[in-house]
């Protein structure tokens, strides 16, 4: 369960890394649009691989609807994050990134929200149902149904009924 849920942190924080890395190389300036664009594809990358990945057998339906989730949830979060948590500062001059609110700074922003996201979707994956019973590769033998004379009777009478009409 603590592997899980380390995993989930470390996936999402390294998927919010990269895409802001990615920003870095393209030279995008971080304006709202960019942000919540960026937060979008963080969010839709981590539904996509985090809990049970998008590749894993049976799983894509999953993978698709955890990847519209996760980048609506990952906007929400970046508009709460620009909003709200205006007092919270942090500074990554250390690491060549910025200073200010964390809603300002993409580099502790992006991470942030990867971890968050990919933390809940694999819990969810853990904590969820096991999915639906295997298939059997041999059939079994033919189902045996209960008598039922008195329902048998009532609805031979009801479409005899029907047909003479």
């Amino acid at each position: 369960m603590v592997k899980k849920a380390v995993l989930g942190l470390v996936e999402g924080a390294l998927i919010g890394g990269v895409v802001f890395f990615a920003l870095l190389r393209l030279h995008a300036a971080w304006s709202p649009v960019v942000a919540y664009a960026a937060a979008a594809l963080v969010g839709a990358l981590v539904g996509a691989v985090a809990g049970k990945p998008i590749w894993a057998r049976e799983a894509r339906l999953e993978g698709l609807l955890k990847s519209l989730a996760g980048a609506f949830i990952a906007v929400t979060a970046m508009y709460g994050a620009r909003k709200w948590l205006m007092g919270l500062e942090v500074s990554l001059e250390a690491l060549g990134g910025g200073a200010g609110p964390i809603g300002e700074v993409p580099g502790a922003a992006l991470p942030s929200i990867g971890a968050g996201l990919g933390f809940v979707f694999q819990m969810d994956d853990a904590f969820g149902g096991d999915g639906p019973p295997p298939r059997q590769r041999v059939a079994e033998g033919p189902e045996v149904q209960p008598e039922r004379a008195e329902d048998d009777q009532s609805e031979g009478s009801e479409q005899r009924a029907r047909s003479e009409h």
